[in-house]
């Protein structure tokens, strides 16, 4: 018999829906309809795809979002029992003027809320709990885990009216929005009479989401590291995101590297106003030489003139 041809869309949701239930999720299946005045309440803007014949005045109108849904199931959760949560849901939502005009969209929406870990005298309290930078590691591991290139998504700071202000990021890929993570508005938690604090991410498209890449394999180098600790001077304005990827432009190939932000301050101390200090440690490596203490003076050279025409960054 001849194989079917192999679908890779299926295969690729197939994979993102296991992985997310390794990690503990629990996949929900929502109803594509919701209640109008709940859809304003996500988007500050009425509904604009909304039935003529509605199965009841809660199902009214086509999802534009996922959160709606997934939000409404962690509500009865939480009237059932005290049990933390974590559910997901990849599914379509609709967008457009007119019913003429709609379009449609795979989304990918992930809500949690109580402990992500399970208490033991182990772990300290704050290590148990969901908060904003869990959940942007959650965004970060599914683009690693589909194979996409994590380097290619940014976070900027967050504008999507359903985020707490102060606590969620918008999703980017090439300067375009794919997406927003980060704490449900506490306007929201009041009005779903949620408890403790929630946490959510949503893909509005993850048909716009790169392509992951072929998997190579590459060989472990024999040789040691290298190992150096920048404290540089940053604009307040600046984020770690943009000095990572300035450092990872002028480390070229066949350098292997690494790089870590282990510490950012910021208050007494800083010499130059509306700066912070952000502590970044490069580990540095080649796979076919031991590295000179010239070359990575160089590379550390090279690498501070650039943040510097970039982003007016010194070495504090």
């Amino acid at each position: 018999l001849t194989p079917p041809e192999v679908n890779k869309a299926v295969q690729h949701e197939r994979a993102m829906k296991r992985w997310l239930s390794t990690r503990g999720y629990q996949e929900a299946i929502t109803y594509s309809f919701i209640d109008p005045a709940l859809s304003t309440a996500f988007s500050e803007q009425a509904p604009k795809l909304v039935l003529l014949n509605p199965i009841s005045s809660e199902m009214a109108a086509m999802r534009e979002s996922l959160l709606p849904g997934l939000l409404n199931t962690l509500r009865h959760h939480q009237r059932k029992t005290r049990v933390p949560a974590a559910f997901f849901e990849l599914g379509r939502c609709f967008e457009g003027d007119t019913a003429e005009q709609a379009t449609q969209k795979k989304a990918l929406g992930l809500v949690a809320t109580g402990a992500r870990l399970t208490a033991s005298w182990g772990l300290p309290t704050p290590a148990l709990s969901h908060d904003f930078f869990s959940f942007k590691a959650e965004a970060e591991a599914l683009c690693q885990a589909m194979g996409i290139d994590v380097r290619v998504l940014q976070f900027v700071p967050g504008t999507h009216p359903a985020f707490h202000p102060g606590e969620s990021a918008d999703l980017q890929v090439a300067g375009k929005t794919v997406g927003a993570v980060g704490a449900i508005h506490p306007r929201l938690q009041s009005l779903l009479e949620l408890e403790g604090a929630v946490y959510a991410l949503e893909f509005v498209d993850i048909e716009a989401l790169p392509d992951p890449r072929p998997v190579h394999f590459q060989a472990f180098s024999r040789f040691p590291t290298v190992m150096r600790d920048l404290a540089l001077l940053v604009p307040m304005h600046i984020t770690g995101q943009q000095v990572e990827t300035t450092i990872a432009s002028v480390i070229k190939s066949p350098w292997i590297f690494q790089q870590t932000i282990f510490d950012v301050y910021q208050g007494k101390g800083i010499a130059l106003a509306d700066h912070k200090s952000l502590g970044i440690k490069l580990t540095l490596q080649h796979p076919d030489r031991t590295l000179t203490d010239d070359e990575v003076n160089v590379l550390i050279e090279d690498i501070l003139q650039k943040l510097n025409k970039t982003y007016s960054i010194h070495l504090r």
